[in-house]
């Protein structure tokens, strides 16, 4: 969906250029930031609930700055360090918090899933960073979304639902693409740009604020 909508913006900027020049690093950056993640959280979603996933999705940043120090030899000075430990200290003190699954039933996968997503977040912002730093953000977000759908496509087919998803689902999903990807990408990759991926990636520190009370508003969730 969100490939769909970003891409006709990349023709009318005259971008298709840069696109092809960077397709390669364009496919790694989709099936590391997108297609991975977001079939690693769906999994999720099928044994934790919202909240929860996300409080998992705000590890993001330790990974992230870890990669950056290992791959890109950011400094990791005295107070980013205490940072990334008060970060971890948060991360796992609100998980022990709300975690009330065991491991059975597939729950202790779903939480396996939630930590890989994060890894792979952290090494695709500094992928990006590395190898998309002078291309446009809206190259970096319709090229990297296009490789996602490629590489879903398959096992989207193979999986489909007997019953075909309602007028209502797939607003949803056109909502979805349009604004938390779409448009949420296009920003990001810019900040990575801009601002380096260590910086950009604790955004990810809000999102269990805003899950966990969009799921109390919209699917009951305590």
């Amino acid at each position: 969906g969100a490939a769909l909508l970003l891409l006709p913006v990349v023709h009318w900027r005259g971008d298709w250029a840069q696109l092809r020049a960077h397709w390669p690093a364009l496919a790694v950056v989709g099936l590391t930031n997108s297609a991975l993640p977001f079939a690693l959280f769906g999994y999720a979603a099928l044994h934790l609930t919202g909240g929860l996933s996300a409080i998992f999705n705000a590890a993001t940043p330790l990974f992230g700055a870890l990669f950056a120090w290992l791959w890109l030899r950011e400094a990791l000075t005295a107070w980013r360090m205490a940072g990334l430990a008060l970060g971890f200290v948060g991360v796992a003190g609100l998980v022990t918090a709300r975690t009330q699954v065991g491991l059975a039933d597939g729950a202790g996968l779903a939480v396996l899933a939630c930590l890989l997503a994060p890894v792979l977040y952290g090494f695709s912002a500094n992928f990006a960073r590395r190898h998309l730093a002078k291309a446009p953000s809206m190259v970096v977000a319709a090229g990297s979304q296009t490789a996602a759908a490629l590489a879903l496509a398959l096992p989207a087919t193979l999986t489909w639902p007997a019953v075909p998803p309602s007028a209502r689902a797939w607003a949803m999903m056109l909502a979805l693409s349009a604004l938390s990807t779409g448009l949420a990408y296009v920003l990001f990759f810019r900040l990575i740009a801009r601002a380096g991926p260590a910086f950009a990636l604790t955004v990810t520190y809000l999102v269990p604020l805003f899950a966990v009370v969009w799921g109390a508003l919209f699917v009951g969730e305590s």
